[in-house]
This record gives structure tokens, sequence and C-alpha cells, in this order.
């Protein structure tokens, strides 16, 4: 890993450090910027993600990830790259003479610019939007996301537009263009994001994306999600409201082999009000449609966030779009957040009341529907800055459950379920060069 990592920074500054002294005239201005990030979480799971079932024992585990980032810019480019390795502490034994996939690529990418408006980057990159909630670089997951990407972006002072498309293979084929070993990934997308700022107060973005995903049997099923996003913003109030509509078809078939159709929708509003520069505090719901379990239909009103970075949303515990189902009965969430800002710490009291968009069959008359709320969830959350580049992070999270969470999710909701983490960042520049 040093070996990689060495020759890496010493290539990087050959080809872009070095040469600049003889574009000095062409490119007067340029910046070089080296940096790390070294992050360890300790996190305790008694009820993460689903109900704890009875007599389980709880988790405890510290994962880690570290990074290597190389930017560089100048007037006619910008470049990156970030290294990165992750791993839970003793996942490998040690005196360990070969390390499989010990350091991967999550930024590889160079942007052109073509004038002082418009831009094409092309390589792996992250790619976020707005609040997250449909793309998002899910940066609490240590190993993150990043997307392997065409973007064309122009922006001037009050408007920005970034048309993206992607196109995913699992390997370089002479034939046929199904992706069948990694079927999860999406096939290809096509995305438009457009922002306009007309002034300091308000905001409006619109989103574009067009969805493919392989169909098992071959071909690729495109669903479309489309919607605007408002924001306002003054010294005192803020607001916001959101809508997309989902539509289209999914790789998943119907009994007639057809591809099923997709009927969806997401909502979400919240009016925030900051007593003072420190104090501050956040109404607010969501809501995103699913399917009845009283109801045979091969018709998919699930809404599906695709990319966005879901644990910022519906709770810290994860229960709801992190890779943990919910038996597609899909959820509003009404959320109170109490937030404080003081010299060195930030803290945070979030209290999210969970209900089912659908009707959730009773598993003991599955004609029945129940009662459609299925609990309480309370983070705390604490922000603390030890030095210059480094930071101490921690949190604690409860769930109140309810028969009706155990009935989607599984589990017992008379157990205690709840999770804690206690994270330090260390994120420091090593070395930064300008001219």
């Amino acid at each position: 890993m040093k070996k990689i990592i060495l020759f890496v920074v010493l290539l990087f500054i050959q080809e872009f450090g070095f040469n600049l002294l003889a574009q000095e005239e062409e490119q007067p201005t340029e910046t070089f910027k080296l940096g790390i990030e070294i992050r360890p979480r300790l996190e305790y799971y008694n009820g993460y993600k689903t109900l704890r079932q009875l007599d389980a024992d709880y988790g405890l585990s510290i994962s880690q990830r570290s990074r290597f980032n190389l930017d560089f810019k100048n007037q006619n480019f910008q470049a990156r790259v970030s290294l990165q390795d992750v791993r839970i502490w003793g996942s490998q034994q040690q005196l360990n003479t070969n390390e499989d996939f010990a350091v991967s690529v999550h930024e590889a990418w160079g942007e052109a610019f073509i004038n002082e408006a418009f831009s094409m980057r092309f390589g792996r990159q992250e790619i976020i939007y707005d609040d997250h909630r449909i793309f998002g670089n899910v940066n609490w997951t240590q190993q993150a996301r990043s997307h392997d990407a065409l973007l064309f972006k122009y922006k001037t002072d009050n408007f920005h537009a970034e048309l993206s498309f992607a196109y995913n293979q699992d390997a370089a084929k002479l034939s046929g263009t199904d992706n069948v070993v990694n079927p999860k990934n999406y096939k290809a997308f096509q995305n438009l994001w457009m922002n306009y700022k007309p002034n300091n107060q308000f905001n409006v973005s619109f989103l574009f994306l067009n969805n493919g995903k392989q169909i098992e049997t071959g071909g690729t099923a495109y669903s479309q999600t489309i919607g605007p996003r408002l924001t306002y913003k003054s010294d005192k109030i803020g607001a916001h409201a959101t809508f997309y509509y989902q539509g289209g078809k999914s790789n998943d078939t119907t009994i007639a082999g057809e591809q099923r159709k997709i009927n969806a929708m997401y909502f979400a509003g919240d009016i925030s009000y900051s007593f003072s520069k420190m104090f501050s505090t956040v109404l607010g719901i969501e809501q995103l449609t699913g399917n009845s379990q009283l109801e045979t239909t091969d018709e998919i009103n699930v809404f599906t966030p695709f990319y966005g970075t879901n644990h910022k949303f519906n709770g810290h515990m994860d229960y709801f779009y992190v890779g943990s189902g919910h038996g597609n009965v899909g959820l509003t969430d009404i959320y109170l957040q109490l937030n404080a800002k003081l010299s060195k710490v930030q803290l945070g009291a979030h209290t999210h009341a969970f209900l089912a968009a659908a009707d959730v069959a009773d598993p003991a008359n599955p004609t029945v529907a129940m009662d459609k709320y299925l609990g309480t969830e309370i983070d705390l959350f604490l922000t603390f800055a030890i030095a210059k580049g480094v930071k101490f992070k921690g949190g604690y999270s409860q769930m109140f459950a309810t028969e009706t969470m155990e009935a989607v999710k599984g589990g017992s909701a008379n157990q205690t379920n709840n999770w804690a983490y206690a994270m330090i960042l260390f994120k420091p520049t090593l070395f930064e060069h300008k001219k």
C-alpha cells in the first residue's frame, strides 16, 4: 500500500507539479493540494437497522476509512484522485503478506474548462444534488458512493445546470451488452439537474433522472424520476418543499413476463426557525409512497430514492431505505429537530414519528390492516473540534417501536433497541501549493 501511494504521489507531482514551471505564462494561476483522511468509528449495535431478536446479543466493532486525496486546478482544468482503504479493525490477520482490495479508487476525474461558464467532467466522481435525496455521496458509510460518469456543467452567477451520463458494464465484451454479473448496479442513467437562484433568499431546482436497470432475461428497463425543489431562507425563517414523481418500468417482471409499471410519488416539506446564531429548530414531514399489503397489483407504487444519502433522512438507526426493507409499504416521517452551534461544539436532538404510507397486513389476520404508526426514534449527537483538522463525533439513538414495526421488519418491539457511535475525524492538508 505504501509503495502504491508513494508512486502515485511522485507521478502526480512530476506530471502536474514540475511541468507547471514551463507553463507559467499560459497558466498564471494554479493550486495543488495533498491531504489525508483517517476516520475510525466505534459502533454499538443493539437493534440497528431492524428490531432486535429475542435473546440476541449486541454487536460492537470499529471500522476505519483511510483516504489519500490529491487535487490540482488551473485556469484550463482541474483533477482529483482519491484513494481509500476501508476495513474493520481485526478483520485481517497480522503479518499478512497479501491484501486483496486493500486500496480502491474512490474518485479519479478530470474536468476541462471550455469557457468561463461551460465545463466537462469525466471519470469516477461523487455526484451530489440539493439535499442529497436522489443523488448524494453517502459520506456516512466508510466506503461512500461514487459514479463512473460524464458530466456537462454550465454555471453562471445565478444559474447552474448539469447533464450527466453513466453506462456500466461488468467486463469488456466483444459480443452483447448485458450486465449480468452485477445486476444490482444501474445499467445506465441520464440525468438533468438545474438550479436557479434569483436572489439570496429563493432557490429553485429541477431534476430529471432516466434510470436504467438490467433485466434478468436481457435488455434494460428505464424508470423516470422528475420534479422540483424549492427553498426559502431569511435571517430567521427558512422553508423548503420537494415533489418527485416516479414512473416508467421496473426490471421486475409480472407473471405474464412483462415489465412492471411504476407509479410512485415523493413529497417533503419543512419550516425552520433560528432563535439566534447558536440555536435553531426544524419541523418537517416527508412521505414516500408504497404498496398496500392488502391488495394484489402488478403496479409498483414504491418510491425509490436511488442514489441518495439515505442515512441523512428518516433517523440515524437506518431502519428505512438503507439496505433494509420494510415490506414495501412506503413511509411517512414527521420530524422535529433541535440544533445548537457553539464555538467548538455542535449539538443535535432529532425526533422522528414513523408511519407506513400504505396498509400493513396483520400477520394474525392478513385481511385486516394494522395501525400505520410504526414507532418513534430519538437521535442525540454532537461534534467537537479537538484541534485544527481533528474532530470528534458521537451519538446515541433509540427506537420505540410498535407491533406494526414488528410486522414489517421482524424482531421484537418489546426489546430495547438502540445504537451508539463514537468517531474521530482526522483530515489535515499535508501540502498546498499556489502560484
